[in-house]
């Protein structure tokens, strides 16, 4: 049976359905005395999915009929299944027509309700479509949803305005936004964030819902429901507004997604007067606006990200190969202040494992790690020290942070600092980071110190002699073998790329345990290409010169 057999046999089974006529792949039918046609795929094509098109009619507003992508003769695409939320190679050809009927004829039974939320459920879609914005607005907004004002800042090109950063007071953008000089004070325009707690009856415009004066009091006066906190209705009484112009931004949660929108409204004049009577009394038009969530709470919100780390410090003690995967996967992970210190310069020989590019070759890695990081986000701050880190360096920048990151290659440094760091009192919890060469073994070292255990403690046996560090596996004749030289005073270790990916990701992992409070001891993590072990306080040596502390209940 070939394929218009097969989709004409499930149609005639369904009494709701009325076959009209066929034509090549297609088929019009009639549906609760609607016309549509069905695009059916050929049987080898077996990732195809059966469409559905219904007539083009202006009074004709309903979920997911993509009524702003009608099709050549009239008919608009229907939206039936969300992106890849269905594997159509798996299903046979039969199952692909009746599953694309059943989705369809399930759509146009909804209730009102039901329509209602799939109304909201598709809010942007039906809002930026409406849009009359010209220029890109890109919001910035504090993760409390309370009323506030924001700030706005423009850019120019060529004379012409391309965008608008819309900030709420309290985020600081770096340098490739706001501080730059392409980027000015907007004082003309009067911005306001607008948390909707019950969005009820919000509806999105449509060909029969054109949003107007009227839509925005429903928002501020709710009459049938409350939209609005308390709070927040009493803030726009407070405020007073004094041009012609403000962009109201609104935000509602639907099916625990945040749907920001923006609101354009002209007032008839410059009479100061509060938003609240502003609102109500002197609106003379009002333009859809499109708008684009940016900050980095709601975009770590949108991956999953842990937003528990969004508002804590890190210092990073050496920026070379590790610290640059580190630091990358810092920031994203949601660590957006960052101070790293490192005096190197990047080579041509570092570029392949350092996760910078050849761009910034003979610039230092601390300015190269900082450009990177703060492009990928406007709310990433970097402090770049281009030096190495001394006493007194550490001493201040322990006051500032939650978290100290050692990647560095040299023992000396991290043993230096090491007993620095045991000697104050109010030191943050620290993590060393190494790889050894070979490039199949890694460590993690988890250090709070006011508990048993420090660097020192690697390089110390149970005599208290110094020796050399216990947790490598590295022999000294492998070593040897995976050192290049390059003449006197430049030399590095030849351990490959892949340790580099393992020991990052076990490392960010340790920092979300840590502020978790997931470790009650010091630890020593040991990684190779089989697993993750952790070690516990077996590194601990209680005549460690440094933390020689031989309290045994604390152990």
């Amino acid at each position: 049976m070939g394929e218009r057999e097969i989709v004409l046999n499930i149609l005639s089974k369904y009494k709701e359905i009325s076959v009209i006529s066929t034509e090549s792949k297609k088929i019009l039918f009639t549906l609760f005395n609607r016309m549509y046609y069905c695009i059916y795929p050929l049987k080898e094509e077996q990732t195809g999915r059966v469409c559905f098109l219904v007539k083009s009619d202006e009074q004709y507003d309903y979920p997911h009929i993509l009524s702003f992508e009608d099709h050549s003769d009239g008919y608009s695409y229907i939206c039936l299944y969300e992106n890849d939320n269905m594997i159509h190679f798996l299903q046979t050809y039969e199952e692909k027509v009746v599953d694309a009927v059943e989705r369809l004829i399930a759509l146009l039974s909804l209730s009102s309700i039901e329509k209602e939320l799939e109304f909201q459920k598709e809010f942007l879609y039906y809002w930026n479509n409406e849009a009359t914005n010209k220029h890109s607005i890109y919001l910035f907004i504090k993760q409390n949803r309370v009323f506030q004002k924001m700030n706005i800042y423009n850019k120019y090109i060529s004379g012409n305005l391309v965008a608008w950063n819309v900030i709420s007071d309290g985020i600081r953008l770096n340098q490739t936004t706001v501080n730059k000089k392409e980027w000015n004070f907007c004082p003309a325009v009067d911005a306001f964030y607008i948390s909707i707690t019950d969005n009820r009856r919000i509806l999105p415009p449509t060909h029969n819902n054109i949003w107007s004066k009227d839509d925005i009091l429903k928002i501020i006066y709710g009459k049938d429901f409350s939209r609005i906190s308390h709070d927040t209705y009493i803030k726009l009484k407070q405020t007073f507004v004094k041009h012609m112009y403000a962009l109201l931004v609104f935000e509602m949660i639907i099916e625990e997604t945040s749907v920001n929108f923006s609101v354009f409204v002209i007032f008839r004049n410059k009479e100061k007067d509060t938003l609240l009577n502003k609102l109500t009394n002197d609106i003379s038009k009002v333009e859809i606006y499109s708008s684009q969530r940016l900050d980095y709470y709601y975009l770590c919100r949108q991956i999953g990200n842990d937003t528990s780390l969004l508002n804590k410090t890190a210092l990073l003690i050496g920026a070379g190969s590790l610290g640059s995967y580190v630091g990358k996967e810092l920031v994203k992970a949601g660590i957006k202040n960052l101070s790293v210190y490192d005096s190197d310069k990047l080579s041509y020989e570092n570029v392949l494992r350092h996760d910078t590019c050849c761009l910034f070759v003979g610039q230092a890695k601390v300015d190269a790690l900082k450009a990177e990081l703060e492009y990928i986000h406007p709310e990433i701050l970097v402090k770049a020290i281009n030096e190495n880190i001394d006493e007194d360096s550490l001493l201040k920048e322990i006051d500032n942070v939650d978290i100290v990151i050692f990647t560095v290659g040299n023992s000396d440094v991290q043993l230096k600092l090491n007993r620095i760091l045991k000697q104050t009192h109010h030191s943050p919890i620290v993590i060393y980071a190494w790889l050894e060469a070979g490039g199949s073994d890694s460590h993690i070292l988890v250090i709070d110190y006011k508990k048993p255990g420090c660097f020192e403690c690697l390089f110390t046996n149970a005599m208290g002699e110094l020796v050399n560090n216990k947790a490598d596996n590295v022999s000294d004749e492998r070593l040897q073998t995976n050192i290049i030289r390059n003449g006197c005073g430049a030399t590095r270790v030849a351990y490959g790329n892949t340790i580099l990916l393992r020991t990052t990701a076990v490392l960010l992992e340790t920092v979300k345990k840590i502020f978790d409070g997931e470790f009650e001891t010091n630890t020593l993590i040991d990684i190779n290409l089989q697993e993750v072990c952790d070690k516990g306080t077996d590194f601990v040596e209680r005549k460690c010169q440094c933390c020689g502390n031989r309290n045994d209940r604390h152990l």
